[in-house]
């Protein structure tokens, strides 16, 4: 990554925390196996991450038991925090996740699979990436590719980095219900080097409106 041109500074690594769920998104399922696996490219991907932003585990998963996955997957050493037992009806409480890691929302982001579950329970003032949408894995390395994009729009924070992506993408029509319920109020897809939708999202068992993009 091209650590000069991240121009959405002053951002300092202390408050700048990426969540990261475990299951099917750090360790999703092979395709071609049917097994578990590590996500591709993540060996390389997640320590340059790791250099802007402090990296965290969330997932409902016993933090124990997460903690022994992480470790036989030889990714323990990648995180700094990870927080089990995080059992919501919807989503998680990223937002409290944020604030015992003294990381501020705007400069914070969501990365998991499921719209359901990795969303922020707690607070709309945070972007979730929802990855390995299709049939092909998503590489770690189309993540941080996404993550730079969003920072070289300048804009101060993540969530007025995806306002800005929406200006000017397509709009596309998404009138099924999506996975976990609720309703999308706006959709848009882009292409910027990949292939990518935005999503705003609403829910009744939430409060204000969550921003997702997936890829």
């Amino acid at each position: 990554m091209d650590h000069a041109s991240a121009d959405m500074d002053p951002i300092a690594r202390a408050t700048s925390v990426l969540m990261w769920d475990m299951a099917g998104t750090l360790i999703p399922i092979d395709p071609m196996t049917g097994r578990p696996c590590v996500l591709p490219m993540a060996e390389d991907f997640l320590r340059d991450l790791g250099r802007e932003f402090r990296l965290a585990v969330t997932t409902g998963d016993r933090t124990a038991d997460a903690r022994t996955t992480l470790r036989d997957f030889e990714l323990l050493d990648d995180f700094e925090e990870v927080f089990g037992d995080l059992g919501q009806p919807l989503g998680k409480p990223h937002g409290a996740v944020l604030a015992q890691m003294k990381g501020r929302p705007e400069h914070s982001l969501i990365i998991g699979d499921r719209l359901s579950a990795d969303v922020a329970a707690d607070t709309d003032q945070l972007v979730s990436i929802l990855i390995n949408q299709g049939q092909d894995l998503v590489s770690a390395g189309t993540v941080a590719f996404l993550i730079q994009m969003l920072r070289k729009q300048g804009r101060g924070s993540f969530i007025k980095a995806f306002d800005a992506l929406t200006d000017g993408a397509e709009v596309c029509a998404y009138d099924n219900p999506p996975p976990g319920g609720g309703r999308v109020t706006g959709c848009w897809t882009r292409e910027d080097g990949l292939g990518y939708r935005l999503w705003t999202w609403t829910h009744p068992l939430l409060n204000g409106i969550r921003r997702i993009i997936l890829i």
